[in-house]
């Protein structure tokens, strides 16, 4: 009995990664993807395998990208409702900008 013609492969969208996928989609290693990412996820669970729906890392990508640009001093910093204007060190922007304005006028504390 002669075989009935292959059909062309057509491309199919991909709604779910391999962890070993999404960790390259990320562009880190499997190891750090299963500590660090993983557990923030939503995960499909189908026998042994598991699945990470492509929207997930979408969403995960969204919320944990930050911006690393520095920003002239005394400019206004831009936060979230709610969250002080601190620096590291526990002064304020204000305070900071104060400082450096007396330090250049001559008056200082000590």
């Amino acid at each position: 009995m002669p075989r009935a013609p292959k059909r062309p492969l057509v491309s199919v969208p991909r709604y779910a990664l391999t962890r070993a996928e999404a960790a390259a989609a990320l562009g880190m290693s499997i190891n750090h993807f299963e500590r660090k990412v993983q557990p923030d996820l939503k995960v499909i669970f189908s026998g042994q395998l598991v699945l990470v729906p492509a929207a997930e890392l979408e969403r995960w990508v969204q919320r944990n990208a930050r911006r690393i640009v520095a920003r002239p001093i005394g400019s206004p910093r831009l936060r979230a409702t709610g969250e002080r204007d601190v620096t590291p060190g526990g002064a304020s922007d204000t305070a900071l900008a104060m400082r450096s304005t007396e330090r250049a006028a001559g008056i200082s504390d000590a």
